[in-house]
């Protein structure tokens, strides 16, 4: 869990967003990957800026870390 609210976080911040909105930022796992699919403000601010975002999510024990890429479509 904790994994995946430090990616959502990584969204909201690789696309700038002024406010958290969790809900906005849904992970979608498929095998190994996970996709990401945006609603609201979130996929409004990815359409204005014609990209897509990717992410990465790692843990070890307590300790939990995302990276989001923001990349052209």
């Amino acid at each position: 869990m904790a994994a995946r609210f430090c990616a959502k976080e990584a969204v909201t911040k690789a696309l700038a967003l002024d406010a958290f909105e969790g809900h906005e930022i849904e992970l979608v796992e498929g095998g190994s990957e996970v996709t990401v699919a945006l609603s609201g403000e979130a996929g409004r601010k990815a359409a204005e800026l014609g990209v897509r975002v990717l992410v990465s999510m790692t843990h070890v024990g307590e300790l939990a870390c995302a990276v989001a890429l923001v990349v052209p479509r």
